[in-house]
């Protein structure tokens, strides 16, 4: 099989994963679920992120020792076939809150075995050439399935008319150290919360949501792919990535404190904020893995073990946040998520300070 060929048969796999949960949290709010309000959805995200970030650390590198084409294709065909439990459920409104964060547990647990084998396939194969560049495409997968996913949740809401319900009670209206501070923690901010603070907005902007938000995955891949490239290029990577966060804190802050309900302006604001945050969460895991694995040049499973370390670390600290979000109010968003932020300013000011310390060494 060709480098090519192997690069898109794991893009469009991971991708699909990414789109069935995105449409979930698109159709979080017309769920028929009794007192199914934005805390229970917490719970339900929390459930989510705990068992995948458990399930990297156990599951995921059991899975590489074995064939990982299995382990994607299996994984794949689970995540399809859980999500069509779901769907039956909730048409025949059969479902209920334990049965959510049950399929969520049982959904962490399925994807945790497919990104690490994805991850050791490509470092296996693009080991000694642009790892950075070639890593940036294909983490796009990631914003490729959540737009997907978005765009099918705006044409079966709006296009279709296909009748939904709201819910019956509403609601109160070093590397590694960067990972765990703020890549995951923000990243899944945005993409678990964005379309529900959007939805929660008005009229005016509930009906731009999915496209509003579907501009942070468009951000992100750009970004991946130009910070790549960059970090190929000139061999440093802490250099890009710290004033890349503090445009993307700044950003955040605009939409916070200078934005009202005019909406042309979030499409670019959060365009901005995708490709200066999904710079650095496009390049920490998947590249660093692979180049920190080059002293394990026997071992195949190393990088699909120092992937699955890193991603379940930061989903694991993410997990903690999806409790936290829904209790600051929608208003407090992107303040709280500019101040996880701010934290992974400062890890990488560090690391800055290390490259240019052994950059002026080397000379």
């Amino acid at each position: 099989m060709g480098k090519k060929t192997l690069l898109i048969l794991t893009f469009i796999s991971y991708a699909q994963m990414h789109a069935a949960s995105t449409l979930w949290s698109y159709m979080q709010k017309y769920l028929t679920i009794e007192n199914y309000d934005k805390n229970k959805m917490g719970q339900a995200y929390l459930t989510f992120l705990l068992t995948y970030g458990i399930g990297m650390n156990t599951i995921g590198p059991m899975c590489c020792k074995n064939s990982l084409k299995h382990s994607i294709g299996i994984s794949c065909m689970a995540v399809g076939m859980l999500f069509a439990i779901l769907g039956i459920l909730q048409e025949f409104q059969l479902l209920t809150f334990p049965l959510v964060i049950v399929l969520m547990a049982v959904n962490g647990l399925i994807i945790s075995a497919c990104y690490p084998a994805c991850v050791n396939v490509l470092g296996n194969w693009f080991k000694n050439h642009k790892v950075g560049l070639i890593l940036g495409l294909w983490s796009g997968c990631v914003n490729a399935g959540d737009i997907y996913g978005l765009i099918i949740g705006d044409i079966v809401i709006q296009r279709f008319e296909i009748p939904v319900y709201q819910n019956l009670v509403s609601s109160r209206s070093c590397y590694l150290c960067s990972w765990l501070c703020m890549p995951k923690r923000t990243f899944h901010g945005f993409l678990d919360w964005l379309p529900f603070y959007f939805q929660q907005k008005g009229e005016r902007l509930e009906n731009h949501s999915s496209y509003i938000s579907q501009m942070f995955d468009v951000g992100c891949y750009i970004g991946g792919i130009f910070l790549g490239y960059l970090g190929d290029k000139y061999k440093r990577r802490a250099c890009y990535f710290v004033p890349s966060l503090l445009l993307a804190m700044s950003s955040m802050l605009v939409i916070r404190f200078c934005l009202d309900l005019i909406v042309w302006p979030y499409y670019l604001f959060i365009l901005a904020i995708g490709i200066f945050q999904g710079g650095p969460y496009n390049n920490i895991s998947g590249v660093i893995s692979i180049e920190l694995t080059k002293q394990f040049e026997n071992d195949k499973t190393a990088i699909s073990t120092l992937s699955s370390l890193i991603e379940s670390t930061g989903t694991l600290t993410a997990a903690m946040f999806q409790v936290i979000i829904p209790r600051i109010g929608d208003e407090h968003l992107f303040t709280f998520l500019c101040l996880i932020t701010l934290l992974a300013e400062l890890v990488c000011c560090v690391l800055l300070f290390k490259e240019l310390k052994t950059k002026k060494r080397s000379k």
